[in-house]
């Protein structure tokens, strides 16, 4: 059964790179980090809970997004997490952060869709991807891919602000870099969604 948790623990920032930053800050006591079996949690979660990790790996695929629209000036990304509790998972988003230039009405059209490709994917335990429920038939309430879940922990990645098949490549490349997400799986997700820029970019997978 599937439980969701109030929407509590987010953090929410914008993210700002610069060069020749000082070492990161630890992250606030309070704030909820994701879990990860099995794989030096407190680096990894140190890694996705700080804005500035996941503002570089973002702007990887940005450029690439850029090429193919030049107006792909940024987006909106939540990490939702799921956390075993008996027969259930209890998921609720642990991050959200919003990265390069977009105008305040567009981020929080970004940051709203974001969160509901993530909670629709764990709505839908059996999916890798909320490509597989996409419906975009209502315009008043279009459903559309940009979520994937990771397969080595509950974590779920979903991005909005790009061309669907770049913000799933976000996804992708945050799960990559920290370990959460399996050749497999981005196998599965590349022959599930027919994403040709991905194909290109994680060829080496194949």
């Amino acid at each position: 059964m599937l439980t969701k948790r109030p929407i509590k623990n987010i953090i929410h920032c914008r993210s700002i790179r610069q060069e020749g930053s000082p070492p990161l800050p630890s992250p606030p006591q309070e704030i909820s980090m994701p879990t990860f079996s099995g794989k030096r949690p407190s680096a990894i979660a140190y890694r996705l809970a700080h804005p500035r990790c996941i503002d570089s790996l973002v702007r990887n695929i940005m450029s690439l997004a850029q090429m193919f629209d030049p107006t792909d000036t940024g987006c909106y990304v939540v990490v939702w997490r799921g956390i075993e509790e008996d027969d259930s998972i209890m998921w609720s988003p642990a991050v959200g952060v919003a990265v390069g230039k977009v105008a305040p009405e567009k981020m929080a059209k970004y940051a709203r869709l974001a969160q509901e490709k993530a909670e629709r994917l764990a709505a839908n335990p059996e999916h890798i991807a909320s490509f597989q429920t996409r419906d975009e038939t209502d315009p008043a309430n279009p459903k559309y891919p940009g979520a994937v879940r990771m397969d080595l922990d509950h974590i779920i990645i979903s991005c909005s602000g790009f061309d669907w098949k770049f913000d799933e490549m976000v996804g992708i490349e945050i799960g990559l870099f920290l370990r959460l997400i399996s050749v497999e799986r981005v196998r599965d997700l590349m022959a599930l969604s027919s994403n040709e820029h991905a194909e290109r970019r994680y060829a080496k997978h194949n």
